[in-house]
Parts: structure tokens; C-alpha cells; sequence
């Protein structure tokens, strides 16, 4: 499996369980994390609950929640939606920091001995024979060129996944013009410990509790101001 992100993780674990032997790579020299809010939503619930680290997930600071509210960009309500009216046990969601489900994904995994991590190995190429995918060949962090036999090779690698065009698989990607800023802060005692999302043409704010005593916040910025904000700084868009 090249890309060791949540799925690359998870894939990893539930072939595991089955008996396979597994290879997870990644480019990476060690685990990165980025300061958002991760929405859990039913169906990811269910399968950490699968892999077993559910129960877990939820005795750590993370923020539970059964409605959301949408409104627009003057604080007007648009619509409620409610986790409750779906079946149970998965009739809600979980906001969490990334770090602390990767964490819990990681030392589920280390329980695995089929389980083998290689950090700092960039894909090269794909290995052929006969027409058909064999492994791949990495650089290691050593500069060295190292291959990768397996019956399954697993492209979890991103949206400009290396695996898929080394596999000549067409795909079309629209870029995203305009920017977010995103940032974990300290939870203010008057908000609303629900979440929130604020949307209009041009405007989209999301607030939520990711915690019981932090909270994201992501702001688009319009493509005309990615460039500016980050020339003149932080400081420039609080003005």
C-alpha cells in the first residue's frame, strides 16, 4: 500500500485481520498532522468500529455531535440536519483532531506482526511481468532504490497519485481556485457547542468543537486574497 494516510492505515488493518501480509509505505520520514477538525461520519464509524478501535476513539477529547446546523451568510437558518433519525448505534458523528485517530489507527496496527511500515520511501515505478503489476521500486531515505513484491499493489497515495499514472489510469481533475484558512483554537465560553457551517456565494464558514475545550474554524478566502494573506500574514486578515 503506498500513501500511509487514515486509509492506507486502515486498508492495512483489515487485511491484516485476514491473514495477509501487508507492506505500508509512504514518503514521508515520520507521521505529519495538520491542525483541522476530522468529521467521523456513520459509515467511518462503523468501520472503527470494525478494526475494534471505536470504543477508544470516543474516552478521547473529541466532540460528539447529532445535528448540524446550516445557515446563511447572515446567520439565517437554511436547514437542521439530524444524526438521530438514522438507524442505531451509528446515528451520529464524531469531530476530532487528526493526530488523535491516527494515533489510535497506528498502535491498533502495531498489534499486527504481517504488519511492515516504511517511512521515507518515495515511489519510482512499478514493477511488471507479463503485463501485470508485480510490486513497486522505492527510494529509501537512504538514496537507495529498493522493490516491493506483492500480488495487490494499492495506490492510497492523494489526489496526484504517482500509482495511478504510472498506471496510464485517465483521470480529470478540477483545481480549486480560491484558498481556506484554517486554525484549532481555544473554545470561547459563549459559543454554541454545536456545529455549525455558514454559506453563501463567495462567503463559507465552518465552526466546530472538536474537543471539550478547543474548536476549528475554516474560512474560504477568495482567490483574490490567498496571495496577500500570505505575503502580509495572519496579522493582515484579522484587520
Amino acid at each position: 500500500i503506498m500513501g500511509a494516510g487514515s486509509g492506507g492505515w486502515v486498508l492495512a488493518i483489515l487485511l491484516a485481520k485476514k491473514g495477509y501480509k501487508v507492506a505500508l509505505l509512504d514518503r514521508q520520514v515520520f507521521p505529519s498532522f495538520h491542525p483541522r477538525g476530522e468529521i467521523i461520519q456513520p459509515n467511518g464509524l462503523k468501520i472503527l468500529e470494525e478494526i475494534g478501535i471505536l470504543q477508544a476513539l470516543q474516552q478521547k477529547p473529541v466532540y460528539r455531535w447529532d445535528k448540524v446546523h446550516f445557515r446563511n451568510a447572515y446567520g439565517d437558518p437554511l436547514c437542521t440536519i439530524r444524526y438521530q433519525n438514522l438507524p442505531s448505534p451509528f446515528n451520529f458523528a464524531l469531530v476530532v483532531l487528526p493526530e488523535g485517530i491516527q494515533k489510535l489507527i497506528m498502535e491498533k496496527a502495531a498489534d499486527f506482526s504481517n504488519i511492515d511500515v516504511y517511512w521515507g520511501a518515495t515511489f519510482k515505478s512499478l514493477l511488471w511481468e507479463k503485463r501485470r503489476v508485480v510490486g513497486v521500486q522505492v527510494e529509501t531515505m537512504k538514496k537507495m532504490m529498493q522493490e516491493f513484491r506483492a500480488p495487490l499493489v494499492v495506490g492510497g497515495d492523494g489526489v496526484q497519485s504517482p500509482i495511478r499514472k504510472a498506471m496510464g489510469i485517465p483521470c480529470h481533475i478540477d483545481p480549486y481556485e480560491n484558498g481556506y484558512m484554517t486554525a484549532v483554537m481555544e473554545m470561547p465560553q459563549n459559543l454554541e457547542k454545536n456545529l455549525h457551517f455558514y454559506m453563501g456565494k463567495g462567503v463559507y464558514v465552518a465552526m466546530m468543537p472538536v474537543s471539550r475545550g478547543r474548536f476549528y474554524i475554516m474560512y474560504l478566502l477568495p482567490k483574490n486574497r490567498v496571495d496577500g494573506i500570505r505575503k502580509e500574514g495572519v496579522d493582515r486578515f484579522k484587520e
